[in-house]
């Protein structure tokens, strides 16, 4: 096959001609060449497969050539011109379409060329936050003639509810400079409904251990030290004995009341240890199969687009899964990790509290033998009220252990009432976006010196509707407009976006690529021809197009005798005088410098 190649200047391009002559196809090429996952060829390429574009950073003049072929999930990028490209000095890296667990993608690497930091965390949705990826603006940079003359907001051209936070937190960087960084996703309902349902059901359970116990206990009112029997036979004795005895009671009680609160944290603990466990062991089989699932989806990849299944025979078209969907499965199964490490760290963290409290028991209780056995050494001088101090003892830990059962399901009941509180707020909506986007009167105002010069109706204002997330010229609804003036307007939005980031210094493109941006409109016939839009739009895309590179492909173009007076265009003009289209005829249709 002939070569058919089509050269760009810096500053303004027009791509201009019939129809029919592949003008949209090459914006269809930089669309597969920047990373699109396929290709729309047309009857003239059909038998053309391997696609090179020569690039080069706009402030250095660095020259990279991306080489991809037709159906791959691949490209080879190499630091040199296109005619170097084939030396066999020269080294290439490949780049991986998608994303790839264990390559390096061609988005990485034209994000890195074009400036970014490679780490600009975007908000994707009210519960997730994702990493910049060049497909997230490359419909900001190569837009179509659908996209141009689209009914749908300038900045949300799918119009789906679920891309809609993706695509504010896109503008919002380009007009801020600020990513979403600090952006915490809450917690999925699901997932929060059932951690406060399993917490409800631990203290629900615990609940009714202790009331159980404060059952069994029973009345403990009479628990006191009131005996008169005991004053008055040993009044004597007591007297005697009653200090020191009062003193290693106190101790005792102490010791007692502190080992009964431990006794009782430890029930807790361990009944909350066990849940834990249990959580634990279902993330590890949820871990299982999420990893068997994301195992399968990588066959798939590597199976290729269209063939049959290996094991069972059955037709795989790898096409339909869905896009994202290793990236989903790959979230989630890191959010499993993590929610798995969490709960086995509890559980060591759980462990260690218990093994905290038996060594406090045994110690404490060591310490309340000793001061049971010196009571036991004085009684014999107080033998008569052994009894009476036996049932006192087995009294007051009935009481102290009721009082204690007592104030911890209290506590577990107003905790249970708090997690049932929060269970109904689990399922409350969230806003899908919570910051405004930066476009404010100095995008507005660089927007409508724009549409002024280029003479458009309904630019006297230009206000950005942060609800619409489009732009009202002149009191009126972009979207209202013709399809003619959608398309003028497209264009001037995606220009200003272009030079706001410039003039601002943050990372986007010195590359605009539009098709067919004045082909739907149609200026006054009375109108002497240099006041009209058309001319107006050349005029200025060859007078102000400075420092980026545009490339307009359309089938109007300035008149020949204008072409003289707009000589910063370069331009590329398929015709049967000349360049009959993109791909050659024949080898005589390709111009030696072509």
């Amino acid at each position: 096959m002939v070569d058919a190649r089509i050269d760009f200047a810096k500053g303004c391009n027009l791509i201009f001609g019939k129809s029919d002559t592949g003008k949209s196809h090459i914006l269809h090429l930089i669309e597969y060449l920047l990373g699109k996952k396929e290709l729309a060829t047309v009857v003239e390429g059909q038998e053309y497969d391997c696609y090179y574009l020569e690039i080069a950073e706009y402030s250095t003049d660095n020259v990279f050539t991306i080489q991809r072929r037709l159906k791959e999930n691949k490209s080879i990028v190499k630091a040199v011109s296109y005619k170097l490209f084939h030396n066999e000095n020269t080294r290439g890296e490949e780049y991986s379409i998608s994303y790839s667990k264990n390559k390096t993608t061609l988005s990485s690497f034209l994000l890195r060329l074009s400036g970014f930091n490679p780490e600009t965390i975007l908000k994707k949705s009210i519960y997730d936050r994702t990493v910049l990826s060049y497909t997230h603006i490359r419909h900001l940079i190569l837009a179509n003639e659908n996209r141009v003359v689209s009914e749908n907001p300038i900045f949300n051209p799918s119009n789906q509810h679920i891309d809609k936070t993706l695509e504010k937190s896109i503008i919002y960087f380009l007009t801020s400079g600020e990513d979403d960084a600090n952006f915490n996703p809450p917690e999925k309902p699901e997932i929060k409904k059932a951690r406060i349902q399993g917490k409800m059901e631990i203290i629900d359970d615990v609940i009714k251990s202790k009331e159980n116990q404060i059952v069994e206990i029973g009345d403990a009112d009479y628990a006191d030290f009131s005996d008169p029997s005991f004053l008055k036979e040993y009044q004597k004795t007591f007297d005697k004995t009653a200090k020191e005895l009062d003193n290693l009671n106190e101790q005792r009680l102490n010791l007692e009341s502190k080992i009964s609160g431990l006794r009782s944290k430890q029930i807790f603990v361990e009944s909350f240890l066990n849940r834990l466990k249990l959580l634990h062991e279902h993330y590890e089989l949820d871990i299982d199969r999420y990893d068997f699932i994301y195992q399968g989806h990588q066959v798939i990849e590597l199976i290729g687009d269209t063939t049959i299944c290996p094991l069972c025979k059955s037709h795989i078209d790898a096409q339909n899964i869905e896009d994202g969907f290793a990236e989903a499965l790959k979230v989630e199964f890191s959010n499993l990790i993590q929610r798995r490490d969490e709960s086995a760290s509890m559980i060591r963290c759980k462990e260690q509290e218990l093994e905290n409290i038996l060594v406090t028991v045994r110690t404490l209780s060591s310490e309340l033998s000793s001061i049971v056995e010196k009571i036991r050494n004085i009684e014999f001088k107080i033998d008569g009220i052994r009894e009476t101090l036996m049932r006192y003892q087995h009294n007051i830990e009935n009481k102290t252990r009721l009082n204690d059962l007592q104030e911890e399901t209290q506590y577990l009941r107003n905790e249970y009432n708090k997690l049932k509180n929060d269970l109904k707020d689990a399922g409350q909506k969230q806003e899908s976006y919570d910051k405004e986007s930066n476009i404010k009167d100095e995008f507005c105002n660089l927007l409508k010196q724009k549409l002024q010069e280029w003479e458009l109706d309904d630019s006297q204002t230009v206000v950005f509707d942060e609800s619409k997330f489009d732009f009202i010229l002149g009191g009126k609804d972009r979207l209202s407009c013709g399809k003619g003036a959608r398309g003028v307007t497209c264009t001037a939005i995606l220009m200003t976006l272009v030079e706001f980031c410039i003039k601002h210094d943050i990372p986007f493109t010195r590359t605009l690529v539009i098709d067919s941006p004045i082909t739907a409109h149609f200026s006054d016939e009375k109108l002497p021809a240099e006041e009209t839009t058309q001319y107006k739009f050349f005029q200025y895309i060859n007078d102000k197009v400075t420092d980026y590179q545009l490339i307009v492909i359309d089938n109007k173009s300035p008149k020949q005798e204008d072409r003289t007076n707009l000589s910063n265009i370069n331009y590329i003009e398929f015709s049967s005088d000349g360049r009959r289209g993109f791909y050659p005829i024949n080898p005589n249709d390709v111009e030696p410098n072509e």
